[in-house]
């Protein structure tokens, strides 16, 4: 997001697996998840993310959706 069209002050994004453990908390919108969780990379599998913003118009937006993680 180029933060134009949000409220940086309420932006948050999370990842979980598929058994719906969370394993990652972002409230800026520039840093991501890097596949790991307590320092261990995580097995290849398909992962959940949820993201929840403010538009700058004042509206609340939820979006969710899955990545996939594969290895080397």
């Amino acid at each position: 997001p180029n933060g134009s069209f949000y409220d940086k002050s309420e932006f948050t994004m999370t990842i979980h697996n598929r058994w719906g453990q969370h394993l990652f908390t972002s409230d800026n919108p520039f840093i991501g998840w890097d596949g790991t969780f307590n320092g261990e990379v995580c097995q290849e599998d398909a992962y959940v993310w949820f993201i929840k913003y403010k538009t700058a118009a004042g509206e609340y937006v939820e979006q969710y959706g899955t990545v996939t993680l594969i290895g080397k």
